[in-house]
C-alpha cells in the first residue's frame, strides 16, 4: 500500500513538473500571438494577455512593409531544390559506401562525419570568394548548392547507418532477375527508406527555410531575399516594428508546422533506424 501510494505521488510529481515545462514552452509563442494579434497600445491598456482588441491589421501592413510574399516564395524554392538534391544525392553516396565499401569509399565516409564536427562560419570566407568567382552571389541557386553541400553530411550518416541495417535479401533478388545495382537501388531499395528520408526531409526543410547566416551574406538583393531576410527589414529599416515581425514570423511558421504534420509519424522511426543500428 505504501510502495503503491509512493509511485502515485511519483507520477504526480513528474507530471506537474512536466506541465511546468510546457507551460514555460508555450510562453514564447503566447507572446507571438498576442503580439501579432494586436497593437501595442492595446497590449499597454488591457494587458499583455488579454484576448480584447484582436486584429488582423498587423498580418496586412507586413506584408506592405516588406515583400513577404516574395521572400516567401524565394525560401520555398531553395528549400524545395536543396532538399530534392540532399535526398537524390546523400541517399545515392550512402548506398555505395554502405553496399560497395572499399579504402575510398569509408576514407569519403570518415571526411563526411569529420566534416559534421567543423563549425560553418569558418568557411565563410572561402566560400564568398568561390561564390563570387562563380557568379553565385545574389542568385538562388547559389544557396541551394551551399545548402545542399552543408546538409549532405548528415543526411548520409543517416542514409548509410540505415542502409546498412537492412538485409539484403530483396537486392540480391533483384539481381537475380537481371536488376542493375542503380536499378537496384530506385526500384527495391530507396522506396522502404521512408522513414530516414522522411527525417532527412523534415530536419534540413526546418533548417533552409530558417537559414539567415548563409543568406545574409550571400543574398544582398531585396528581388532574392528569404522569409527571415525580409523579416529582419523590419528592423534594418523600419525599426523595431515588434508587432509587424511577429506576424510576418507567425506567416512563417505555417509551411514549417505543415511539413512537420506531414512527417512527424516517420521522424522517431528514421532517427532510431538510422542513427542507432549500424
Amino acid at each position: 500500500m505504501r510502495e503503491q501510494f509512493k509511485n502515485k505521488g511519483r507520477r504526480a510529481a513528474l507530471a506537474a513538473v512536466a506541465a511546468v515545462m510546457a507551460y514555460i514552452s508555450l510562453i514564447p509563442l503566447m507572446v507571438l500571438l498576442q503580439l501579432a494579434f494586436h497593437q501595442p497600445s492595446q497590449l499597454t491598456q488591457n494587458g499583455f494577455f488579454s484576448l480584447q482588441g484582436m486584429t488582423l491589421q498587423n498580418f496586412g501592413l507586413a506584408f506592405e512593409s516588406s515583400n513577404l510574399f516574395l521572400g516567401m516564395i524565394n525560401s520555398a524554392r531553395i528549400a524545395a531544390a536543396s532538399l530534392l538534391l540532399t535526398v537524390l544525392f546523400a541517399s545515392a553516396a550512402s548506398y555505395e559506401i554502405a553496399r560497395f565499401p572499399s579504402k575510398l569509399n569509408n576514407t569519403a565516409y570518415v571526411l563526411f562525419l569529420f566534416s559534421m564536427a567543423i563549425p560553418s562560419i569558418i568557411s565563410t570566407v572561402p566560400l564568398y570568394i568561390l561564390m563570387r568567382k562563380l557568379g553565385a552571389i545574389n542568385t538562388l541557386w547559389g544557396m541551394i548548392l551551399l545548402n545542399t553541400a552543408f546538409a549532405m553530411p548528415f543526411a548520409i550518416f543517416l542514409y548509410t547507418s540505415f542502409i546498412k541495417s537492412m538485409a539484403r535479401d530483396m537486392e540480391e533478388a533483384a539481381k537475380i532477375d537481371g536488376c542493375s545495382a542503380a536499378g537496384c537501388f530506385f526500384r527495391v531499395l530507396f522506396p522502404i527508406m521512408k522513414p530516414v528520408t522522411s527525417t532527412v526531409i523534415l530536419l534540413n526543410a526546418v533548417t533552409f527555410w530558417n537559414e539567415y547566416g548563409r543568406a545574409v551574406f550571400f543574398l544582398q538583393k531585396q528581388s532574392v531575399y528569404t522569409m527571415p531576410l525580409s523579416i529582419s527589414l523590419f528592423i534594418q529599416k523600419y525599426g523595431a516594428d515588434w508587432e509587424l515581425m511577429a506576424a510576418a514570423a507567425l506567416v512563417a511558421l505555417i509551411p514549417v508546422v505543415t511539413v512537420f504534420l506531414a512527417f512527424q509519424k516517420y521522424y522517431i522511426k528514421g532517427l532510431a533506424a538510422g542513427a542507432v543500428k549500424g
